[in-house]
């Protein structure tokens, strides 16, 4: 039990990353520079729409696309019976799904809700979707399970063929921790085989970028599928530097989280030919200023405030 000790109390801030901040910084732009920037930065929704609709589910992605979404952002984790899984966390999370008998989970044990160490059909007996989410009061509830990628690859390939949307891609993130191998994922090696096999079921290379937090999953990516961009998650006080040391070799995507990089930094990243593409960015003041900076997209919870900010 130490390990899940350790899990709750700090690792989990580095591999379930990509959360707002509550102080978020605000500056001045004119609607004419937004729009410019609008023009040429991708649009990626966080967990779909996270902030209007349940995250990771088929209808948040879909409400995402409806609110201009060029790319859907989207976690991944991996069942007991090696079915690849649209989720954030390995585990049920307290705050908001229901077990199967609709009751309540208790937050003490959701981290013995082990989703590596549930088959699919156990897992899709609970609802993360009817649960109202305190940090998201906008959100619109609805009894939602956690899709395979199968699943909302197909649905919205079948949305988008119905109401003719522009060509919607795909950031997937891989979750993994060296502590957490045969615990909460498979190794690398293993994780990675079952998740392209899935992707290239459905989509072309040029479909999507893949990213992560754990280096070790960018490197067997790049090892093993060349043909994938990868985007290299960062989070903590290293330097820009200190952070591309981590890898091998150079990604074609820079997401650090978006207090954590300077318009300095951007620039700089972009000299040297990587795309700059900051999370999670919510306040409309706090993406006026990320656009800003010149960067080439924006991870955010609400596609909706991305318009909003034209305004400031």
């Amino acid at each position: 039990m130490k390990k899940l000790s350790l899990f709750s109390l700090g690792l989990g801030l580095i591999l379930w990353a990509c959360e707002p901040s509550k102080n978020q910084e605000s500056t001045e732009s004119t609607p004419e520079t937004m729009e410019s920037e609008l023009t040429k930065v991708e649009l990626h929704g966080h967990r779909g729409a996270r902030g209007l609709m349940p995250e990771n589910s088929i209808p948040g992605f879909i409400k995402a696309i409806e609110l201009g979404a060029d790319v859907l952002e989207l976690d991944l984790v991996i069942t007991k019976d090696r079915k690849v899984l649209v989720s954030h966390d390995p585990y049920m999370n307290a705050t908001f799904c229901l077990d199967p008998q609709n009751n309540e989970i208790a937050k003490e044990d959701e981290l013995k809700i082990n989703i590596f160490e549930m088959t699919l059909e156990e897992v899709q007996q609970y609802d993360c979707g009817s649960k109202p989410h305190d940090g998201f009061p906008e959100q619109i509830l609805q009894k939602v399970h956690k899709p395979l990628l199968s699943e909302v690859f197909e649905a919205v390939a079948a949305y988008c063929a119905k109401h003719d949307c522009p060509d919607i891609k795909y950031n997937i993130e891989l979750k993994s921790l060296p502590e957490y191998d045969n615990i909460y994922h498979p190794e690398p090696q293993e994780y990675v085989q079952l998740v392209v096999a899935v992707v290239q079921e459905y989509l072309k290379a040029d479909d999507l970028n893949f990213q992560s937090f754990d280096m070790r999953i960018l490197e067997e990516i790049r090892k093993k599928h060349p043909e994938y961009e990868l985007a290299a998650l960062f989070y903590g006080k290293d330097t820009v530097e200190e952070n591309l040391k981590k890898l091998s070799f150079q990604p074609e995507i820079y997401s650090p989280y978006y207090e954590q990089i300077t318009a300095e930094d951007v620039t700089q990243l972009q000299a040297k030919g990587m795309r700059v593409i900051p999370w999670t960015v919510n306040k409309p003041k706090s993406i006026a200023k990320v656009l800003s900076w010149g960067v080439d997209g924006i991870i955010t919870d609400y596609p909706n405030r991305v318009k909003e900010a034209q305004t400031l």
